[in-house]
């Protein structure tokens, strides 16, 4: 199993109401060399997402959801 980072990284601002706003635009690697764009998150998966209370592991390319409990892992 191999470790990967992720990153945030913003771009594309626009100025609106006084204020200077930028999209947020988000990043994996599992080399620090080559970067790959993770898509947005839809409402369901933000929901789920933000029930998971451990340390993220695994392989990026494979992407499920085991819900047992009420806690994803």
């Amino acid at each position: 199993m191999q470790d990967y980072l992720v990153a945030e990284g913003y771009n594309n601002p626009t100025y609106s109401n006084g204020s200077v706003i930028f999209d947020a635009k988000y990043y994996y690697s599992q080399d620090g060399v080559r970067w790959v764009d993770l898509v947005a998150l839809d409402d369901e998966t933000k929901s789920k997402a933000g029930k998971i209370k451990s340390i993220l592991s695994g392989d990026p390319a494979k992407v499920g959801w085991t819900l047992r409990d009420g806690w994803l892992g």
